[in-house]
């Protein structure tokens, strides 16, 4: 398959090009008659599945690139341009595409001039496309190129470049402290919480190999945790201590999870919180738990404590005997007779609305009758939170029935009075 002839150019018209002069020596026609692209080799250039295109280059009077010209272009050049063979032969660059980046032009020439090879990635603005290109130079002054457009894969991959800067920039503002590592355990990033956590420069803590590159006194209980989830391949959550460089006792917590590409360990993600302040107020409450276990152990009322989430967390004994065991956990409301548990729950919402001592009367049965307790009720209060609640329940089912005695020998008294015929005056 034959070529149309190409578009001739004299040294006048080239010279004329954007009103600069030609370098001397390098004003030939664009195909001249001692580079012969046969038949075959066009027959061969136009059906390849790469893209393909053959340049004559034109310098200017000092050598140096100045615009190409279109001697040969293939189908799938045709294709992934949008620009026709009959657009291009003959014609020079500028005049097809007049907008065209100039690195183009100095990446073809320094391949012509020098005959060293050339590849890379490049955008064009011009057809709003990128394209995967490898340029040779067959003959000095001239260059050939086979490329790929990248276009929707270059797009792709600004995508995930923008998806990365917008989760990268939302980590580096959370208060939790992250971590990331790759395949080789060696941490790729760092946001700034991690940073101010530790007392280490993000950029100290980047690079590093979590295994050997930090102090064993910082991170040396953490590495356990960390060696689990590697190997188990599942989320693992850990806590543990450590000293910072600048003599901090810290505890630190947080979950470590594995990142799997192909069923093959690729990094991890680690997140860190520290709870030192929390685990010393948890030490604090476990303290007085312990004084107010010994204290209450053997007094006469029934006394309980609870979380915030009013379930049962310590009780002295049970008003049936009933294992304290079995309370441990349960919700007050599941502990309260039912027909009295609206009106308790005010009672309690009320003791969290103002943080003060609510106090309270509720009746029951049991296998030996009714019974009556006197419920007193405290908020434990740290850091002017509501962590839990003390209840004191004293049994006053013996002052109830006393006082429903004297209601009924009151109430027989007045009977008497009322139907007697003597007229009687009580001072």
């Amino acid at each position: 398959m034959e070529s149309k002839k190409p578009k001739q150019y004299s040294e006048k018209k080239v010279g004329e090009m954007d009103g600069k002069n030609v370098w001397p020596g390098r004003q030939e026609y664009d195909e001249p008659a001692d580079f012969d692209m046969n038949t075959e080799f066009r027959l061969l250039t136009r059906e390849m599945t790469t893209a393909f295109a053959f340049h004559r280059m034109i310098w200017d009077k000092d050598g140096n690139p100045l615009d190409y010209i279109f001697l040969e272009v293939n189908k799938k050049f045709e294709e992934l341009t949008g620009l026709g063979s009959t657009q291009l032969i003959g014609k020079r660059v500028r005049e097809v595409l007049p907008g065209l980046e100039q690195s183009w032009i100095e990446i073809y020439g320094e391949v012509a001039k020098t005959g060293k090879p050339a590849e890379f990635d490049n955008y064009s603005r011009e057809l709003d496309r990128y394209y995967e290109v490898k340029a040779y130079c067959p003959k000095p002054g001239y260059f050939a190129v086979t490329f790929n457009d990248i276009t929707q894969k270059r797009k792709r991959t600004l995508k995930l470049d923008e998806l990365k800067s917008f989760y990268e920039g939302i980590l580096k503002t959370v208060n939790e402290g992250i971590a990331v590592t790759d395949q080789n355990d060696v941490v790729f990033f760092v946001n700034t919480s991690l940073g101010q956590l530790t007392g280490i420069d993000t950029g100290q803590l980047t690079g590093k190999h979590v295994l050997t590159g930090f102090p064993d006194e910082l991170i040396g209980e953490f590495l356990p945790f960390y060696l689990k989830a590697k190997d188990s391949g599942m989320p693992v959550q850990y806590e543990s201590q450590g000293v910072t460089p600048d003599g901090r006792k810290l505890i630190l917590s947080g979950w470590l999870i594995p990142l799997n590409k192909e069923n093959s360990y690729n990094g991890m993600i680690c997140s860190v919180s520290d709870i030192t302040e929390r685990k010393k107020a948890e030490l604090k409450i476990r303290e007085s738990e312990y004084r107010f276990k010994a204290l209450t152990t053997s007094a006469p009322n029934i006394i309980f404590s609870t979380n915030r989430e009013l379930r049962v967390t310590y009780i002295n004994k049970t008003i049936d005997n009933t294992p304290a065991g079995n309370v441990i956990g349960m919700i007050i409301y599941d502990l309260t007779p039912q027909n009295e548990v609206p009106r308790v729950k005010k009672y309690i919402a009320k003791l969290f609305r103002t943080k003060r001592e609510v106090q309270y009367e509720i009746a029951s049965k049991n296998e030996f009758g009714d019974y009556w307790l006197d419920v007193r009720a405290a908020p434990i209060i740290y850091g002017n939170e509501i962590e839990g609640l003390i209840f004191i329940l004293t049994d006053i089912t013996k002052r109830k029935k006393a006082e429903e005695k004297l209601a009924g020998s009151e109430e027989r008294f007045r009977g008497l009075m009322d139907k007697s015929p003597v007229a009687m005056n009580c001072r």
